[in-house]
């Protein structure tokens, strides 16, 4: 069995559905800022980022009994799989790539914190009625980039609590997030970055 633990950390785009109750309002935001024929070309273009990062997991011929799946907006709530289940029946690219795993026995780990993940559902709801408010915007900037540190902080303590040596987790976290240098040496961390 291997002496370190593997870290596959997917930087991640996140389709409209993963915004979950406000969905329908970032939907619309992207029509009223871009049009709707080039919403429309951004949800082809999420859609085939996912498919790319189905082919680029699979290539790298994992045992998925040895694999655990770490999901960020993902709290540990002791109904991890029932919210994949509920969002992948929705439509996330995401979640049924995570079903999809977890069919060929990987294991599902809650991830985040359910109280930062509140903080950070109120944080989208401030951020979106603020957006024409430079002044509330900036001190709106402010608070993300503390609460993204406090999420992330939690994110690498759950791995770290979790994860064992020989498996292998795999990380799905926004683009905005950052993993770097958070790692003690066992962790072989490598970074998936997509291109389309």
């Amino acid at each position: 069995m291997s002496a370190t633990r593997r870290l596959i950390w997917v930087p991640i785009v996140h389709s409209a559905v993963d915004w979950g109750s406000l969905a329908e309002t970032v939907y619309q935001r992207h029509i009223e800022q871009i049009g709707r024929e080039k919403t429309q070309e951004l949800m082809g273009a999420i859609d085939a980022f996912w498919r790319q990062v189905a082919i680029e997991l699979d290539a790298l011929e994992l045992d998925p009994t040895r694999v655990r799946l770490y999901q960020d907006g993902l709290p540990i709530c002791g109904y991890e799989a029932k919210i994949v289940a509920e969002l992948a029946a929705r439509g996330s690219p995401n979640h049924r790539l995570l079903e999809q795993w977890m069919a060929r026995g990987a294991t599902l780990m809650g991830t985040e914190s359910p109280d930062l993940l509140l903080q950070e559902l109120d944080w989208n709801r401030r951020a979106l009625e603020a957006a024409q408010d430079k002044i509330a915007m900036l001190a709106l900037n402010l608070e993300a980039k503390e609460l993204l540190r406090n999420r992330d902080g939690v994110m690498v303590e759950r791995i770290l609590r979790t994860l064992s040596r020989g498996e292998v987790g795999i990380l799905f976290i926004g683009m905005l997030h950052s993993m770097a240098g958070r790692f003690p040496p066992d962790y072989d961390v490598k970074r998936l970055d997509i291109v389309l």
